[in-house]
Protein backbone atom coordinates (compact mmCIF):
# COMPACT_ATOMS: atom_id res chain seq x y z
CA UNK A 1 0.00 0.00 0.00
CA UNK A 2 1.25 3.04 -1.07
CA UNK A 3 1.19 6.11 1.16
CA UNK A 4 0.81 9.72 -0.15
CA UNK A 5 2.78 12.22 1.44
CA UNK A 6 1.97 16.10 1.36
CA UNK A 7 4.44 18.33 0.38
CA UNK A 8 5.44 20.07 3.14
CA UNK A 9 5.78 16.50 5.06
CA UNK A 10 8.19 16.25 2.08
CA UNK A 11 10.40 18.79 2.66
CA UNK A 12 10.33 18.24 6.56
CA UNK A 13 11.17 14.74 5.53
CA UNK A 14 13.66 15.61 3.41
CA UNK A 15 15.02 18.50 5.43
CA UNK A 16 16.22 15.62 8.11
CA UNK A 17 18.05 13.75 5.22
CA UNK A 18 20.08 16.26 4.23
CA UNK A 19 21.22 16.65 7.75
CA UNK A 20 21.88 12.43 7.86
CA UNK A 21 18.45 11.97 9.92
CA UNK A 22 15.61 9.48 8.68
CA UNK A 23 12.57 11.18 9.93
CA UNK A 24 8.71 9.38 9.51
CA UNK A 25 5.41 10.36 8.75
CA UNK A 26 3.71 8.78 11.56
CA UNK A 27 0.57 8.18 13.95
CA UNK A 28 -3.15 9.31 12.48
CA UNK A 29 -1.40 10.98 8.97
CA UNK A 30 -0.06 6.82 8.08
CA UNK A 31 -3.40 5.79 8.96
CA UNK A 32 -4.97 7.86 6.87
CA UNK A 33 -3.03 7.50 4.33
CA UNK A 34 -3.23 4.12 3.64
CA UNK A 35 -6.76 4.01 4.20
CA UNK A 36 -7.02 6.25 0.78
CA UNK A 37 -8.01 9.12 3.13
CA UNK A 38 -7.06 12.61 3.55
CA UNK A 39 -4.92 12.94 7.07
CA UNK A 40 -6.44 15.83 8.80
CA UNK A 41 -2.98 16.89 10.55
CA UNK A 42 0.42 15.44 9.87
CA UNK A 43 2.90 14.41 12.51
CA UNK A 44 6.50 13.36 11.53
CA UNK A 45 9.15 11.79 13.84
CA UNK A 46 12.60 11.44 13.96
CA UNK A 47 15.42 10.64 15.68
CA UNK A 48 17.02 14.00 16.29
CA UNK A 49 16.27 15.67 19.68
CA UNK A 50 14.62 19.04 19.67
CA UNK A 51 17.38 20.91 19.66
CA UNK A 52 18.66 19.42 17.04
CA UNK A 53 15.40 19.86 14.99
CA UNK A 54 15.26 23.47 15.82
CA UNK A 55 18.97 23.59 14.11
CA UNK A 56 17.87 21.62 11.32
CA UNK A 57 14.92 24.19 10.50
CA UNK A 58 16.14 27.38 11.62
CA UNK A 59 15.34 29.09 8.22
CA UNK A 60 11.63 28.48 9.25
CA UNK A 61 9.36 29.42 12.00
CA UNK A 62 9.87 26.35 14.89
CA UNK A 63 7.37 26.60 18.04
CA UNK A 64 8.24 25.22 21.41
CA UNK A 65 4.70 22.86 21.32
CA UNK A 66 5.99 20.46 23.84
CA UNK A 67 9.74 20.53 23.97
CA UNK A 68 9.78 18.75 27.47
CA UNK A 69 8.32 15.36 25.54
CA UNK A 70 10.39 15.92 22.74
CA UNK A 71 7.74 17.63 20.15
CA UNK A 72 8.09 21.15 18.23
CA UNK A 73 5.99 22.17 15.21
CA UNK A 74 7.80 23.66 12.01
CA UNK A 75 5.66 25.50 10.00
CA UNK A 76 6.35 24.99 5.85
CA UNK A 77 4.11 27.00 3.48
CA UNK A 78 2.30 28.49 6.71
CA UNK A 79 1.02 24.62 7.90
CA UNK A 80 2.06 23.49 10.95
CA UNK A 81 4.16 19.87 10.72
CA UNK A 82 4.16 18.57 14.65
CA UNK A 83 7.69 16.41 14.85
CA UNK A 84 8.72 14.78 17.80
CA UNK A 85 11.76 12.71 18.86
CA UNK A 86 11.51 8.94 18.86
CA UNK A 87 11.12 8.15 22.56
CA UNK A 88 10.27 5.80 25.54
CA UNK A 89 7.77 6.73 28.26
CA UNK A 90 7.99 5.66 32.19
CA UNK A 91 4.89 5.36 33.59
CA UNK A 92 1.79 7.57 34.12
CA UNK A 93 1.20 8.15 37.80
CA UNK A 94 -1.34 11.81 36.89
CA UNK A 95 -3.18 8.88 34.56
CA UNK A 96 -2.16 11.35 31.36
CA UNK A 97 1.45 12.31 31.62
CA UNK A 98 4.31 9.59 31.29
CA UNK A 99 6.31 10.80 34.84
CA UNK A 100 9.78 10.48 31.90
CA UNK A 101 10.12 10.19 28.51
CA UNK A 102 13.77 8.84 27.08
CA UNK A 103 15.06 9.87 23.76
CA UNK A 104 16.02 7.18 21.70
CA UNK A 105 17.50 6.40 17.98
CA UNK A 106 15.12 3.29 17.56
CA UNK A 107 11.84 4.23 15.56
CA UNK A 108 10.40 0.21 16.85
CA UNK A 109 11.11 1.53 20.36
CA UNK A 110 9.07 4.61 19.87
CA UNK A 111 5.99 2.98 18.28
CA UNK A 112 5.99 0.50 21.14
CA UNK A 113 4.50 3.42 23.21
CA UNK A 114 1.43 4.21 20.97
CA UNK A 115 -2.09 3.86 21.92
CA UNK A 116 -3.28 1.15 19.00
CA UNK A 117 -1.63 -0.78 16.46
CA UNK A 118 -3.63 1.29 13.67
CA UNK A 119 -1.51 4.32 15.03
CA UNK A 120 1.37 2.75 15.54
CA UNK A 121 2.75 2.95 11.74
CA UNK A 122 5.33 5.38 10.21
CA UNK A 123 6.38 5.81 6.71
CA UNK A 124 9.51 6.87 5.19
CA UNK A 125 9.67 7.21 0.64
CA UNK A 126 13.20 5.48 1.20
CA UNK A 127 12.63 3.15 4.17
CA UNK A 128 9.08 2.03 3.60
CA UNK A 129 6.10 1.47 6.25
CA UNK A 130 7.95 0.34 9.73
CA UNK A 131 4.66 -1.49 11.52
CA UNK A 132 5.85 -3.22 14.23
CA UNK A 133 2.04 -4.27 15.68
CA UNK A 134 0.41 -5.48 12.70
CA UNK A 135 -1.52 -2.28 12.19
CA UNK A 136 -1.69 -3.10 8.49
CA UNK A 137 -3.08 -6.25 9.35
CA UNK A 138 -5.65 -4.61 11.38
CA UNK A 139 -6.76 -2.07 9.01
CA UNK A 140 -7.41 -4.42 6.17
CA UNK A 141 -9.60 -6.24 9.29
CA UNK A 142 -11.16 -3.33 10.49
CA UNK A 143 -10.19 -3.91 13.92
CA UNK A 144 -9.25 -1.57 16.70
CA UNK A 145 -6.42 -3.47 19.20
CA UNK A 146 -3.79 -1.87 21.63
CA UNK A 147 -0.44 -2.10 21.40
CA UNK A 148 0.69 -4.75 23.92
CA UNK A 149 -1.35 -5.35 26.84
CA UNK A 150 -4.84 -3.49 26.50
CA UNK A 151 -5.17 -3.35 30.61
CA UNK A 152 -1.40 -1.85 31.08
CA UNK A 153 -2.73 0.89 27.84
CA UNK A 154 -5.87 1.58 29.35
CA UNK A 155 -4.50 2.44 32.82
CA UNK A 156 -1.66 4.52 31.95
CA UNK A 157 -4.32 7.09 30.20
CA UNK A 158 -7.98 5.76 30.72
CA UNK A 159 -9.10 8.77 27.95
CA UNK A 160 -7.38 6.16 25.50
CA UNK A 161 -11.18 3.79 26.03
CA UNK A 162 -12.78 6.64 24.99
CA UNK A 163 -10.62 6.63 21.81
CA UNK A 164 -10.88 3.02 21.08
CA UNK A 165 -14.98 3.77 21.14
CA UNK A 166 -14.49 6.92 18.91
CA UNK A 167 -12.07 5.47 16.10
CA UNK A 168 -14.55 2.37 16.00
CA UNK A 169 -17.04 4.92 15.69
CA UNK A 170 -15.72 6.99 13.02
CA UNK A 171 -13.51 4.59 11.00
CA UNK A 172 -16.53 1.39 11.20
CA UNK A 173 -14.12 -0.65 12.92
CA UNK A 174 -14.72 -3.78 15.69
CA UNK A 175 -13.01 -3.89 18.83
CA UNK A 176 -10.90 -6.92 19.18
CA UNK A 177 -12.13 -9.16 21.58
CA UNK A 178 -9.25 -8.50 24.10
CA UNK A 179 -9.17 -5.17 23.51
CA UNK A 180 -12.94 -4.43 24.19
CA UNK A 181 -12.93 -6.88 28.00
CA UNK A 182 -10.61 -4.22 29.32
CA UNK A 183 -12.80 -1.74 27.83
CA UNK A 184 -15.73 -2.97 29.67
CA UNK A 185 -13.92 -3.47 32.92
CA UNK A 186 -11.65 -0.45 33.02
CA UNK A 187 -14.19 2.18 32.08
CA UNK A 188 -14.72 3.36 35.89
CA UNK A 189 -11.44 4.39 35.57
CA UNK A 190 -12.72 7.93 33.43
CA UNK A 191 -13.48 8.96 36.76
CA UNK A 192 -9.89 10.15 36.52
CA UNK A 193 -10.11 12.08 33.51
CA UNK A 194 -10.67 15.85 33.23
CA UNK A 195 -14.47 16.62 31.82
CA UNK A 196 -12.79 18.63 29.25
CA UNK A 197 -10.79 15.95 27.97
CA UNK A 198 -13.95 13.35 28.24
CA UNK A 199 -15.80 15.88 26.23
CA UNK A 200 -13.21 16.87 23.09
CA UNK A 201 -13.06 12.89 23.01
CA UNK A 202 -17.26 12.68 22.92
CA UNK A 203 -17.53 15.63 20.15
CA UNK A 204 -15.79 12.93 18.10
CA UNK A 205 -17.43 9.50 19.26
CA UNK A 206 -20.96 10.81 18.79
CA UNK A 207 -20.56 12.23 15.27
CA UNK A 208 -19.22 8.33 14.25
CA UNK A 209 -21.04 6.49 11.71
CA UNK A 210 -20.45 3.40 13.48
CA UNK A 211 -21.90 4.92 16.35
CA UNK A 212 -25.15 2.37 16.54
CA UNK A 213 -21.91 -0.99 17.16
CA UNK A 214 -20.18 0.92 19.96
CA UNK A 215 -23.66 2.32 21.89
CA UNK A 216 -24.94 -1.13 21.89
CA UNK A 217 -21.63 -3.03 22.33
CA UNK A 218 -20.40 -0.97 25.56
CA UNK A 219 -23.40 0.48 27.20
CA UNK A 220 -21.64 -0.02 30.43
CA UNK A 221 -19.42 2.71 29.56
CA UNK A 222 -22.10 5.66 28.52
CA UNK A 223 -23.95 4.78 31.95
CA UNK A 224 -20.93 5.60 33.45
CA UNK A 225 -20.73 8.32 31.56
CA UNK A 226 -24.49 9.61 32.04
CA UNK A 227 -25.97 8.26 35.28
CA UNK A 228 -28.64 10.50 34.77
CA UNK A 229 -30.25 8.73 32.33
CA UNK A 230 -28.27 5.22 32.93
CA UNK A 231 -31.95 3.51 33.07
CA UNK A 232 -33.23 4.47 29.20
CA UNK A 233 -29.61 2.43 28.20
CA UNK A 234 -30.69 -0.35 29.78
CA UNK A 235 -34.58 -0.33 30.11
CA UNK A 236 -37.30 0.57 27.86
CA UNK A 237 -38.72 4.25 28.37
CA UNK A 238 -41.48 7.00 27.96
CA UNK A 239 -40.56 9.45 26.67
CA UNK A 240 -42.84 12.67 25.27
CA UNK A 241 -41.41 13.26 21.35
CA UNK A 242 -43.60 15.54 19.36
CA UNK A 243 -46.57 15.89 21.70
CA UNK A 244 -47.30 12.13 22.13
CA UNK A 245 -46.10 9.81 24.52
CA UNK A 246 -43.68 7.31 23.02
CA UNK A 247 -42.18 4.08 24.74
CA UNK A 248 -38.73 3.52 23.55
CA UNK A 249 -36.49 0.37 23.61
CA UNK A 250 -32.41 1.03 24.44
CA UNK A 251 -32.02 -0.13 20.93
CA UNK A 252 -34.61 2.52 19.16
CA UNK A 253 -33.10 5.72 21.28
CA UNK A 254 -29.75 4.10 19.96
CA UNK A 255 -30.55 3.76 16.34
CA UNK A 256 -32.52 7.25 16.52
CA UNK A 257 -29.12 8.97 17.56
CA UNK A 258 -27.28 6.96 14.25
CA UNK A 259 -29.48 7.70 12.34
CA UNK A 260 -29.93 11.06 12.80
CA UNK A 261 -27.37 13.97 11.24
CA UNK A 262 -23.73 13.88 12.83
CA UNK A 263 -24.11 16.90 14.68
CA UNK A 264 -23.19 16.56 18.04
CA UNK A 265 -25.63 18.67 19.65
CA UNK A 266 -27.90 17.10 17.75
CA UNK A 267 -27.00 13.47 18.61
CA UNK A 268 -26.29 14.26 22.28
CA UNK A 269 -30.09 15.68 22.75
CA UNK A 270 -31.50 12.35 20.85
CA UNK A 271 -29.45 10.36 23.64
CA UNK A 272 -30.74 12.39 26.57
CA UNK A 273 -34.13 11.97 25.26
CA UNK A 274 -35.53 10.16 28.67
CA UNK A 275 -33.70 12.65 30.60
CA UNK A 276 -35.59 15.79 32.08
CA UNK A 277 -34.13 19.09 31.19
CA UNK A 278 -32.53 19.71 34.68
CA UNK A 279 -30.68 16.10 34.48
CA UNK A 280 -29.97 16.93 30.83
CA UNK A 281 -28.27 20.56 32.15
CA UNK A 282 -26.61 18.69 34.68
CA UNK A 283 -24.24 16.18 31.80
CA UNK A 284 -23.65 19.17 30.14
CA UNK A 285 -22.13 21.39 33.15
CA UNK A 286 -20.86 18.08 34.48
CA UNK A 287 -19.06 17.91 31.82
CA UNK A 288 -18.43 21.36 30.93
CA UNK A 289 -19.71 21.85 28.00
CA UNK A 290 -19.44 24.59 26.16
CA UNK A 291 -22.45 27.21 26.51
CA UNK A 292 -23.08 27.15 22.98
CA UNK A 293 -23.90 23.71 22.76
CA UNK A 294 -25.10 23.29 26.03
CA UNK A 295 -28.02 25.43 24.57
CA UNK A 296 -28.70 24.14 21.49
CA UNK A 297 -28.82 21.06 23.34
CA UNK A 298 -31.35 22.05 26.08
CA UNK A 299 -33.20 24.01 23.41
CA UNK A 300 -33.89 21.23 21.00
CA UNK A 301 -35.32 18.61 24.60
CA UNK A 302 -37.69 21.39 24.75
CA UNK A 303 -38.75 21.95 21.18
CA UNK A 304 -39.48 18.31 21.09
CA UNK A 305 -42.23 18.21 22.99
CA UNK A 306 -43.83 20.41 20.97
CA UNK A 307 -46.40 18.35 18.37
CA UNK A 308 -45.42 18.76 14.54
CA UNK A 309 -47.05 21.73 13.14
CA UNK A 310 -49.76 20.61 10.29
CA UNK A 311 -50.00 24.23 8.36
CA UNK A 312 -47.34 26.96 8.02
CA UNK A 313 -48.84 29.59 10.88
CA UNK A 314 -48.27 27.20 13.32
CA UNK A 315 -44.85 26.46 12.20
CA UNK A 316 -44.15 30.04 12.21
CA UNK A 317 -44.77 30.00 15.86
CA UNK A 318 -42.69 27.15 16.51
CA UNK A 319 -39.84 29.00 14.84
CA UNK A 320 -40.91 31.66 16.66
CA UNK A 321 -40.23 30.12 19.73
CA UNK A 322 -36.90 28.22 19.54
CA UNK A 323 -35.24 29.77 15.96
CA UNK A 324 -34.58 28.40 12.78
CA UNK A 325 -31.44 26.61 13.92
CA UNK A 326 -33.22 24.26 16.74
CA UNK A 327 -36.58 23.87 14.14
CA UNK A 328 -34.04 22.60 11.95
CA UNK A 329 -32.70 19.97 14.50
CA UNK A 330 -36.58 19.50 15.35
CA UNK A 331 -36.94 18.02 11.99
CA UNK A 332 -34.56 15.97 12.00
CA UNK A 333 -34.78 14.71 14.68
CA UNK A 334 -38.56 13.85 13.90
CA UNK A 335 -37.16 12.06 10.60
CA UNK A 336 -35.08 10.40 12.14
CA UNK A 337 -37.36 8.72 14.82
CA UNK A 338 -39.60 7.95 11.88
CA UNK A 339 -37.39 5.40 10.44
CA UNK A 340 -36.72 3.97 13.84
CA UNK A 341 -40.38 3.70 14.92
CA UNK A 342 -41.85 2.88 11.57
CA UNK A 343 -44.91 1.13 12.83
CA UNK A 344 -47.60 2.50 15.28
CA UNK A 345 -46.95 6.49 15.11
CA UNK A 346 -47.85 7.40 11.07
CA UNK A 347 -50.43 9.89 11.98
CA UNK A 348 -47.67 11.98 13.86
CA UNK A 349 -44.84 11.59 11.21
CA UNK A 350 -47.07 11.58 8.56
CA UNK A 351 -47.54 15.70 8.94
CA UNK A 352 -43.74 15.48 8.44
CA UNK A 353 -43.52 16.37 4.65
CA UNK A 354 -45.91 19.24 5.08
CA UNK A 355 -43.64 20.19 7.72
CA UNK A 356 -40.64 20.18 6.27
CA UNK A 357 -42.30 21.71 2.67
CA UNK A 358 -43.52 25.01 5.09
CA UNK A 359 -40.47 25.42 7.00
CA UNK A 360 -38.13 25.73 4.18
CA UNK A 361 -40.64 27.28 2.45
CA UNK A 362 -40.48 30.61 4.84
CA UNK A 363 -37.28 30.05 4.95
CA UNK A 364 -36.16 30.63 1.41
CA UNK A 365 -38.69 33.55 1.10
CA UNK A 366 -37.58 35.24 4.41
CA UNK A 367 -41.39 35.33 5.48
CA UNK A 368 -41.87 37.20 8.82
CA UNK A 369 -41.31 34.59 12.14
CA UNK A 370 -40.59 37.33 14.59
CA UNK A 371 -40.99 41.32 15.19
CA UNK A 372 -37.86 42.25 13.73
CA UNK A 373 -39.01 40.32 10.14
CA UNK A 374 -41.71 43.19 10.14
CA UNK A 375 -41.64 46.26 7.35
CA UNK A 376 -42.35 48.89 10.08
CA UNK A 377 -40.73 49.37 13.46
CA UNK A 378 -40.73 50.97 17.02
CA UNK A 379 -40.43 54.05 15.54
CA UNK A 380 -43.25 54.02 13.12
CA UNK A 381 -45.69 52.61 15.74
CA UNK A 382 -44.50 55.79 17.99
CA UNK A 383 -45.48 58.07 15.42
CA UNK A 384 -49.28 56.67 15.13
CA UNK A 385 -49.51 58.25 18.66
CA UNK A 386 -48.21 55.09 20.95
CA UNK A 387 -46.20 54.97 23.76
CA UNK A 388 -43.92 52.96 26.05
CA UNK A 389 -45.30 49.38 26.70
CA UNK A 390 -48.33 49.94 24.07
CA UNK A 391 -45.35 49.87 21.23
CA UNK A 392 -44.26 46.02 21.68
CA UNK A 393 -47.78 45.32 22.32
CA UNK A 394 -48.82 46.87 18.61
CA UNK A 395 -46.08 45.04 17.53
CA UNK A 396 -47.02 41.48 18.35
CA UNK A 397 -50.28 42.52 17.65
CA UNK A 398 -49.30 43.15 14.16
CA UNK A 399 -47.10 40.07 13.82
CA UNK A 400 -49.74 37.91 14.92
CA UNK A 401 -51.88 39.00 12.13
CA UNK A 402 -48.89 38.70 9.60
CA UNK A 403 -48.23 35.01 11.25
CA UNK A 404 -51.94 34.45 10.53
CA UNK A 405 -52.82 35.61 7.10
CA UNK A 406 -54.74 38.69 8.09
CA UNK A 407 -52.57 41.36 6.86
CA UNK A 408 -49.31 41.15 4.63
CA UNK A 409 -46.14 41.91 5.53
CA UNK A 410 -46.56 45.12 3.94
CA UNK A 411 -45.51 48.88 5.79
CA UNK A 412 -48.98 50.34 4.46
CA UNK A 413 -50.94 47.74 5.63
CA UNK A 414 -48.96 47.46 8.63
CA UNK A 415 -49.66 51.01 9.92
CA UNK A 416 -53.03 50.82 8.73
CA UNK A 417 -54.10 47.51 10.92
CA UNK A 418 -51.85 49.14 13.61
CA UNK A 419 -54.37 52.12 14.05
CA UNK A 420 -57.37 49.62 14.42
CA UNK A 421 -55.18 48.40 17.28
CA UNK A 422 -57.18 48.61 20.54
CA UNK A 423 -55.59 47.17 23.83
CA UNK A 424 -58.97 45.29 24.30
Amino acid sequence: MKIYLSDEVKTVIEQFAAYGYTAYAVGGCARDSLLSATPKDWDVCSPATPEMTKEIFKDFKVIDTGIRHGTVTVLVNDKPIEITTFRTEGAYSDRRHPDFVSFTADIAEDLKRRDFTINAMAYNPAMGLVDIAGGQEDLKNKLIRTVGNANERFSEDPLRILRALRFSASLGFKIENKTAESVLTLYPLLGDIAAERIFAELRLLLCGENLYYVLSEFTDVFCFLFPEISHSFKDANTCTFFGEEMNLSPSQIFEAVAAVKDVFSLRAAMLFSAASISDAEKIALRLRFDRATTGRILNLLEAVNNPIPTDKPSMKRLINSYGFETVSDYLLSAEALSKVLKDGYADIFGRLVGARVDFEEIKQKGEAVEIKDLHVTGNDIKKLGYKGTEVGRVLSFLLDAVIDGRIQNKKQDLLDFARRYSSD
